[in-house]
Order: C-alpha cells, then sequence, then structure tokens
C-alpha cells in the first residue's frame, strides 16, 4: 500500500497539462497584483485591470451552469473554496490553462490574431477553460475521493492524467467551445481539414497514430483527433452524454482499463478502439465528400513548390514582382524565410521565429513582419515587434522595441506601416507608424464591441481593418479616424487580408472550406476568387497572377491560380456545420432546465491588493504517513527528481502566481548513529525577484559529524586518511543557490545565459589538524601504529562554494529532427571548499558544445569538450568537480585510472563526438495502448580523455560505440516520450591498457553494455 500511494502521489506530479505542478512562466517582479471575487471564482490580475477581471468574471458565471451539463459536473462543485483565476496580461501569446496541482485557471489576456475565432476572445477562452475545470471535478468524486484526503490536489491530477489524457479532455472541450457558441473551433474549415485530404488520398491510419502522430507524416495535435473522436460519437450516435458516461465509468470503476474503448463500443457496437475510431472517420468523410461535390467545379491551378519528402508548410508570402519570398516550416526544418525565383528555385534567406505574421513589402527592398518576442527575465512578458529584413545589406532590423503590434502592412508610397495594436489593458487599436524610425503617427481606438485583427492600405489614406465581435467576423474601413462597416459580421472566420489595385482581398471559410474572396469596388459585395478541392489560403500576387496555399498530405504547398471564379455570394447566409448544429441542439435540449445567470447580475467584490509574500506557503498536496522528497519543476530543464524517504509527513506548496513552489517535510527513522531520530526538511524555490533564489534545509537527519585527520608513516611509506564521528549535537545542513535565467531568444534561435552562484553549509566539522602515527615494522604486520604527535589545526564547519555561468544560442529544429542544424553553448565554472582547499583542491571546469549538419536534414552532429583543472597538485586529497569519463567508464574507475602513474592528473580535458542517425521503419502501433513506436535511433559515439601527468601527455582513456533506441511516444498509459534500448562501448587508451599490463583490471573490463532507459520524470 505504501508503495502504491507513493507511486500515486509521483504519478500525479509529472501529470501533463491540466494535472501537474509547475508553472510555465513568471510575471514581471514588479507588478502589483489586485483580487476580486464573484460567488464561485477569486479574479487575480494586475494594478489597473479591474475592468478586464469584471468581463471575465461575467463570462466565467454566465458560462458555469452550463458548461459542465453533457459531463456530468459543475465546474468547482466538488470543493468549497472558490477557483483562483489569474490573468497574465503582460504576456506575448494567446494561450489558456487549468492546472493541478495548485488548482487554478490561467488566462493570458493577449487575444489571438493568428488563428481568431470570430467570437470575443475572452468568451471562447472562458468556455473551453471552463469545460477543463469540469473535467477535473470526478478526481474528487467516488473511488477518487479517499485519493484527495490522502495525497491533496495530487489525486485530482494524477486522475486527469491516468484516465481522460489529453486528447479527450482537449477534444471534449473543442466540442464545448463548438456547442455552446455560434462558432468555436468545430466551425472552422481549416481545423479538421487535413484528415479530409489525408482520407481522400487513402491515408487510414488507426486510431493510435493519429493520436501518437508520427516520425514522417504529420498528424493533426490532439485538439483535432479528441473533438473528432467525442463529436463523432455525440453526433452520429446521438449520444450528448458521451463524456458523462466516460466518467461515471472511471469513477465508478477506475481499476479498469480502457474506458474510451467500452464507451465508445457503446456507441458503435465494434470491439476495439482501432474499429469505432474508423467508423467516426469513415462518417466525418461521407460528409466532406458531400461537401466537395456541393463545391465543385473547382478552378485549375499549377503547383509551385514540389512535394518534398520531408511535410512542409509554406505561408505569409509576397513578391516584388519577380522573386516571391515566402515563410517554410516542416518535421525536418524550423521556420525560415526563404525566395522563389521564376523558374522555382528556392534559396534559403535566413532562419525566421514562430509565430511572426505574413510578410509585407514596402515595393522597394524591405520585407516587413511582425515576432513575438520574449522578455529578458520575465516568461510572461514579451514584446511583438515590427521587424523587417533589407534586402539590400541582408540585414534583419527592429522598427518597434516596445508594444505589441501585430501584422505590420506598408502604404503604397513606402512610407507608412499599418499595423493591430492590442495594449495590456485589453483595448485594441491600429496603429500609424512612420517606416523611417517607427515613431507613432496615429492611432484609431476600436469600439467596446470589437476588437481589431488585421488592418491593410487600400490607398495611401485609407486602411480596412478585420474586426472580431459577438456577432461575429467582419471588414470595416478607416478614414480619418472614422470607422465604416464593409462587410456585416458572420460566424465565419476571416484570416489574411491584402490589397491589390485598390481591391480587397481576404480568406474566409464561409462555404465551409478555407478560400479567397474579395470586395468588388463597384458594387463593395463579395465574391469568391478560388474554389479548391482542399481549400485556398495565404493569398498574394506576382504581378497579375494570385498565388495561395493549399492542403495536400506532404504539406500546405504554393499554387499559382490560373482561372478565376466570379459568382456573388450572399454572405449573410454562411455555411452551416452538421456535426456543430447537432452538438448545439444536444446542449440546448440538456440545459432547458438548467437556471441561466444573466452576465449584468453578476456581483463582484471590492477589489483589495493581493500580497505574495503571506501566499509563499500556499500547500495544495501532501503524503501521509510518509516523507517524499520532491524537487519541484526546474525553470531551466524541467526535469524532475523524486526520492521516498520513509516515515513521516510531506506538505507540498506552490502559489498560484507560480513564484514559489517546493516542500516541508517530517521523517522518522533510523538514524546512521544507531536508534531513531525525527527530522526537518525545507526545499523553497522563489522567482519572483530578478534573481531566482532556491534554499534546500535539513535538520535532525543525523547527529552532527566530527572530522579528524590521521596520518601514518613509515621509512618508505606514507598514508593518510579522514575519520569520522558523530558529535553530541543535531546535524544541519543547507544549500542555497540562487541564478538569474537570462532570455536572449529572437529570430528562430533560442539563446539564453544563466549566472548561478551555489553555497552549501553544515555544522558538520572538520578538523584542519593531523594526528600523526608512526609505523615501526612493515605496514600490514600484526605491529601497532604509534602515536607521535599532533599537529595543530583549525576546527572548521564545512563549507562549499560554487559560480557557474551557462550560456546557449541553437537554432530552433523541426519536429523530427534530433539535434539542432547549428547552434552550441557551454557552462564554465568554479568549486571549492572554503577555508579548505589546501586539503580539498579547489577546480575550474569548462564544457562547450557544438551542432552541425549531418548528412540528411534529420541527421546531425554533436561535438562537446570538457576541460578541468585542479588548482593545488600538492593538495592532500583528491576530488574532482566535473565528470571527464569516456562513456565506457564508470566514475570511480576512470578517476582510479586518472591518478594511476607518475603523479595526479590536474588537467583532465574530454572530447567527445555523437551523430544521430533517425531510422523510420514505419509508425509501429502494434503495442498500443501499451507502447507506440515512432522510430529508432542510432547513435555512434566516441570519447576520449587526455589527462596529463608531470606535464606529460602520457594519460588518455578512450571508448567507442553506438546506443539503440526506440522511440516511444506514450510507455503503457504514460503519454510521454520514452527511450527504451542498450549502448555498446569498447574501452581502450594508453591508461587502460598499462592498467591491463599490471593486472589492476581485468580483460572483461574491454566491453561496456548498459540498458537505456528515459522518461522525462
Amino acid at each position: 500500500m505504501r508503495k502504491l500511494l507513493i507511486y500515486i502521489a509521483l504519478l500525479a506530479i509529472a501529470m501533463p497539462a491540466s494535472a501537474q505542478f509547475y508553472t510555465d512562466g513568471i510575471d514581471p517582479g514588479w507588478l502589483k497584483w489586485y483580487s476580486m471575487d464573484t460567488q464561485n471564482y477569486r479574479f487575480i490580475y494586475p494594478e489597473g485591470l479591474d475592468s478586464l477581471a469584471r468581463v471575465y468574471g461575467r463570462y466565467m458565471e454566465q458560462y458555469r451552469p452550463l458548461v459542465g451539463v453533457s459531463t456530468g459536473y459543475t465546474p468547482g462543485s466538488k470543493y468549497r473554496a472558490k477557483t483562483p483565476v489569474v490573468l497574465h496580461a503582460w504576456t506575448d501569446n494567446a494561450n489558456g490553462s487549468v492546472t493541478w496541482a495548485p488548482k487554478r485557471m490561467e488566462f493570458n489576456t493577449l487575444p489571438d490574431v493568428f488563428n481568431p475565432w470570430p467570437m470575443p476572445w475572452e468568451k471562447s477562452l472562458v468556455i473551453h477553460e471552463s469545460r477543463h475545470l469540469s473535467q477535473m471535478q470526478p478526481g474528487y468524486d467516488r473511488w477518487f475521493k479517499p485519493l484527495y484526503w490522502l495525497i491533496g490536489e495530487m489525486g485530482p491530477g494524477a486522475f486527469s492524467g491516468l484516465y481522460p489524457s489529453l486528447h479527450l479532455l482537449e477534444g471534449d472541450a473543442v466540442v464545448a467551445e463548438t456547442a455552446l457558441s455560434r462558432t468555436g473551433r468545430g466551425r472552422t474549415a481549416s481545423f479538421l481539414g487535413y484528415y479530409m485530404s489525408a482520407f481522400d488520398e487513402g491515408d487510414w491510419r488507426d486510431w493510435w497514430k493519429w493520436r501518437y502522430g508520427s516520425f514522417k507524416k504529420y498528424a493533426p495535435n490532439h485538439y483535432a483527433l479528441g473533438y473528432m473522436t467525442v463529436a463523432g460519437a455525440r453526433a452520429f450516435y446521438n449520444d450528448p452524454l458521451f463524456m458523462d458516461r466516460y466518467f461515471q465509468s472511471a469513477t465508478r470503476h477506475p481499476f479498469r482499463l480502457a474506458h474510451l474503448r467500452k464507451t465508445l463500443r457503446q456507441d458503435t457496437g465494434l470491439v476495439t478502439l482501432r474499429q469505432s475510431g474508423r467508423k467516426i472517420m469513415e462518417k466525418f468523410h461521407q460528409l466532406w465528400l458531400e461537401d466537395a461535390s456541393r463545391r465543385a467545379p473547382f478552378i485549375m491551378s499549377r503547383q509551385i513548390t514540389p512535394q518534398g519528402k520531408w511535410y512542409t508548410e509554406y505561408s505569409g508570402g509576397v513578391s516584388d514582382g519577380e522573386n516571391i519570398y515566402i515563410k517554410k516550416v516542416g518535421k525536418a526544418e524550423a521556420y525560415s524565410l526563404v525566395k522563389i525565383d521564376s523558374l522555382g528555385n528556392e534559396e534559403y534567406i535566413c532562419s525566421f521565429a514562430s509565430g511572426t505574421s505574413a510578410l509585407s513589402w514596402d515595393g522597394k527592398s524591405k520585407l516587413y513582419w511582425s515576432e513575438p518576442v520574449s522578455d529578458i527575465r520575465w516568461e510572461k512578458a514579451g514584446t511583438s515587434r515590427i521587424r523587417y529584413l533589407d534586402l539590400s545589406d541582408g540585414k534583419k532590423k527592429n522598427l518597434t522595441t516596445r508594444g505589441r503590434y501585430f501584422h505590420p502592412n506598408v502604404s503604397p508610397d513606402g512610407t507608412k506601416v499599418a499595423a493591430v495594436e492590442l495594449p495590456v489593458e485589453g483595448r485594441s487599436y491600429v496603429a500609424v507608424l512612420s517606416a523611417e524610425d517607427g515613431s507613432l503617427l496615429e492611432r484609431t481606438q476600436a469600439p467596446d464591441s470589437l476588437q481589431f485583427v488585421q488592418a491593410v492600405w487600400t490607398s495611401d489614406e485609407s486602411l480596412a481593418v478585420s474586426t472580431v465581435s459577438e456577432g461575429g467576423a467582419s471588414i470595416y474601413t478607416i478614414k480619418d479616424g472614422f470607422l465604416e462597416n464593409l462587410l456585416p459580421p458572420q460566424p465565419v472566420n476571416i484570416g489574411r487580408m491584402i490589397c491589390h489595385n485598390g481591391t480587397i482581398l481576404f480568406q474566409s471559410d464561409w462555404d465551409g472550406s478555407d478560400e479567397i474572396y474579395f470586395i468588388y469596388p463597384k458594387d463593395l459585395k463579395p465574391y469568391p476568387a478560388t474554389s479548391v478541392l482542399y481549400g485556398a489560403c495565404d493569398p498574394f500576387f506576382v504581378g497579375e497572377n494570385l498565388m495561395f496555399t493549399s492542403h495536400t498530405t506532404a504539406g500546405r504547398l504554393l499554387y499559382c491560380s490560373l482561372t478565376e471564379h466570379y459568382d456573388l455570394i450572399d454572405w449573410s447566409e454562411p455555411y452551416t456545420y452538421e456535426v456543430a448544429d447537432i452538438l448545439s441542439a444536444q446542449e440546448k435540449a440538456l440545459s432547458a432546465s438548467v437556471p441561466r445567470v444573466d452576465p449584468d447580475t453578476v456581483s463582484f467584490s471590492q477589489p483589495k491588493r493581493y500580497r505574495k509574500l503571506p501566499h509563499i506557503f500556499n500547500i495544495h498536496s501532501w503524503v501521509v504517513p510518509f516523507y517524499v522528497e520532491t524537487d519541484a519543476l526546474s525553470q531551466l530543464s524541467y526535469d524532475i527528481t523524486d526520492y521516498v524517504g520513509g516515515l513521516g509527513a510531506t506538505a507540498i506548496f506552490q502559489n498560484v502566481l507560480g513564484t514559489s513552489s517546493g516542500y516541508l517535510g517530517y521523517s522518522w527513522g533510523r538514524a546512521p548513529e544507531g536508534g531513531f531520530r525525527h527530522a526537518g526538511h525545507l526545499k523553497l524555490t522563489y522567482t519572483g525577484l530578478f534573481p531566482a533564489f532556491e534554499l534546500t534545509a535539513n535538520v535532525g537527519q543525523s547527529a552532527a559529524m566530527q572530522y579528524t585527520r590521521r596520518r601514518f608513516y613509515a621509512e618508505d611509506f606514507e598514508l593518510r586518511e579522514v575519520n569520522g564521528f558523530y558529535r553530541d549535537a543535531t546535524g544541519f545542513d543547507a544549500r542555497l543557490r540562487t541564478y538569474v535565467p537570462l532570455n536572449l531568444s529572437s529570430g528562430g534561435w533560442s539563446r539564453g545565459l544563466v549566472p548561478s552562484l551555489t553555497y552549501l553549509i553544515s555544522n558538520n566539522l572538520y578538523d584542519k589538524g593531523e594526528v600523526n602515527f608512526t609505523i615501526d615494522d612493515t605496514f600490514g604486520s600484526a605491529s601497532k601504529a604509534r602515536f607521535t604527535g599532533y599537529t595543530e589545526g583549525l576546527n572548521v564547519p564545512m563549507q562549499m562554494l560554487a559560480v557557474a555561468l551557462n550560456g546557449y544560442s541553437v537554432l530552433n529544429m523541426g519536429s523530427s529532427q534530433e539535434y539542432p542544424r547549428w547552434g552550441g553553448g557551454g557552462e564554465i565554472g568554479w568549486r571549492g571548499r572554503l577555508g579548505m582547499t589546501e586539503l580539498y583542491p579547489s577546480a575550474f571546469y569548462a564544457y562547450g558544445y557544438c551542432y552541425l549538419p549531418g548528412f540528411t536534414r534529420v541527421q546531425g552532429w554533436k561535438l562537446s569538450a570538457t576541460y578541468q583543472h585542479i588548482f593545488d597538485k600538492n593538495s592532500v586529497f583528491t576530488e574532482y568537480t566535473v565528470n571527464t569519463s569516456p562513456r565506457g567508464f564508470g566514475d570511480v574507475s576512470a578517476a582510479l585510472y586518472m591518478m594511476a602513474g607518475p603523479g595526479l592528473s590536474t588537467n583532465q580535458i574530454k572530447l567527445s563526438a555523437d551523430y544521430a542517425i533517425p531510422i523510420y521503419v514505419g509508425d509501429i502501433s502494434w503495442f498500443s495502448p501499451v507502447a507506440y513506436i515512432t522510430h529508432f535511433m542510432l547513435k555512434p559515439h566516441t570519447d576520449i580523455t587526455f589527462f596529463p601527468q608531470d606535464g606529460a601527455l602520457d594519460g588518455n582513456l578512450a571508448s567507442s560505440g553506438f546506443s539503440l533506441v526506440a522511440k516511444l511516444a506514450n510507455f503503457f498509459w504514460m503519454p510521454y516520450k520514452t527511450e527504451l534500448g542498450f549502448s555498446v562501448d569498447i574501452n581502450y587508451g594508453k591508461s587502460f591498457d598499462r592498467m591491463l599490463e599490471q593486472g589492476i583490471i581485468q580483460p572483461q573490463h574491454r566491453w561496456y553494455w548498459g540498458f537505456v532507459y528515459n522518461m522525462p520524470f
């Protein structure tokens, strides 16, 4: 039982998505925070955003009784406390999350301006995330209620990860946003668009392959597959309570497996999840075939970019009249800017960051775009800068360095740049900036009911702007600061908009598929410019030729329109989505008797200051009767280390702002010196200040130690040793680390710099004096050592100081790349025992690595070097700071080899080379759901370590070999990328051969074989 409880506790720590305690970033430390309550929620927000908090509060209370009807759980109904809702207003990305533990909802209030749904961002975010809050409630119900008593909020977190998992949680949330509104992703053409082309081309992968993806092939994300599964079951089999039945099954029978398979079987009558998934996909495909026949005939087009070996997407292109400049990204490469000439030849220009806007051409030599740039220190803060590439000198430059500007568009005369501005307070503007220096020339504010999305110049003095409101998406014109409606709002998407020769063109899914439309200047009415089987996106012109991108199974490729399609449409009658309409009708029927909440009647408490200090120790989970040492997720690497420490109790804390985390622990157990001891433990990480701090302290684990030195010498022999004994004092040790994680990333390169300082101290004492003994007879005989005196020395507390500087700069990777194609980094540092360096030498170390391209786009080199210098060769004892052993050697044996020979090696240099060779043999789903193999990875590698002795390069060790691992998308029910395999090495080198000759080691040590197992927790 003890092992089961500890395992569940540790499992809950590592659950993804809605079930983990970690933070994905910190708000600026200088922000002042306030809180305001509604009946069921507590909103925590930065100073000055009271009105924004009220907007979210009204939506939250309005949709609370509705959003959980088809799951069987009202959000927040299974606990008494109000659910905290944290508003992050300074971030440079649009997102939201529901996180356990501690329980909280987090909203990034910046609206999505790249893929906006045709309704207010606040409303769509509230519906989606409120559904997640509903999905967490079963973790407090029936069999799982006692689990909450035992381990706190980790219990519901464990439920969320073990049972519904990410695809079902997110897919069901998309169902909710679709069913409870006139829009949502279920009513957008692009959301399931790839499945349409894949099914048409015979790509009928089984359900597990769509869920876990592919190394070689593209697969839509878990939102799309989850929606198709849940919406298909509900719509095609008239099962509005599908998720309710799933949660009832999981909470009533937690020890059963495959709840999704069994819930689907009740609808489809089919035994396996593969069969049920295929049946639902076939029904969607039939609907799409009927739609395609309705939309035919299709225009003729010419493919510009060829199909490559790897899935590739092109987007956001422009032309200078001759060449095309366009963004490119794929499974085998990160975002980049490429040029395509008139003959179709492609040339790499530079790297690009993800999240950049479409390009805009100034008519001369500059390409403009907007790019998110994170704050140097605070992850939840950043700007969206307008940047440009001057083709005359090939340099990237900033037009703006502050603010949040999106979708720049250059005026026809090239002197002004229009962009949508989204300040922190929640309004939106169209800003006109000088193209020369980025200064603000004029600014038009959107009415409260509108959000601006993208603005384009229709002349040197007038603009068109796409908008989102409660009514849907629409287009307005702006002239002299006045808005005039050009296209009435409808619940359809309006994507990229351009202006060509005074005519406005835009992308929309008005007809159920993404197509390009234009507004005819003479009658100001919309007409379709394209009709393409799998849709047309991202319009731009090369001369008078209309270019667009369209989906294929090989990627989103570039096409040129060869024919025209001009039929007047009735904008007031957009396409209706059959499945989405069924979902809405189901929700309406289910909630017919549910009391509605009028958002205008929602009451709010008076705003009050929310101070960080009183909330540092926000205990959300516990483990009783065990002490579990749990390092919180590292802000730098997101690694987790867990250790079961014995009987006792553990209280795990983290504040809802994510700035403090750690644990308080009590343990009782056998002491090293004998008997039993009570001990206290503390781990505290605080990241709310510019430097972050980590404190670890333990008291009472054992008695404090007293260390003494002894020296034995004979005529031709000398031996030194250290002995320790327990003092009559309670032991104490502490570790304090401070570091500053600086983020310098931009332009498609991840860059960072992390200086750190670590100090360790304990009340263990070390007597630097020495007790001397003389051996009168041969060492090892029965003769006794004779005491000959004591050399005076200070009795000092044991303490250590370490200083390090870590830095990196690497090119971002495609999803199928093992290594970046270019980049590198390293760390330098010093470590020493304060006041004891004459006994234990301090050391300097340096580590560097670089990445280089391989023979194919997914292969690559990693070269690294490690250097270590021991400062005092004459120190009494040897102590190395970093491991410089070749991979085929154990740490201890390699250290012995380095010390063997003429004298202690004060310098060690290790050189390493790795080459990654992915091996794709198809997506292996035979073992699903136990394991899913995406590919294999073969890595030949070699290490060689040099350690000069007495100035001569006569010491070296080396090993060469390879590792072969299977790359798993999951392992059992854990949705983590896992590595399973083995590693083989052969050991050699001058020092190794010398040890063999001397008989110190055995020939079997020539070979090393090891098992490889890696999972993120």
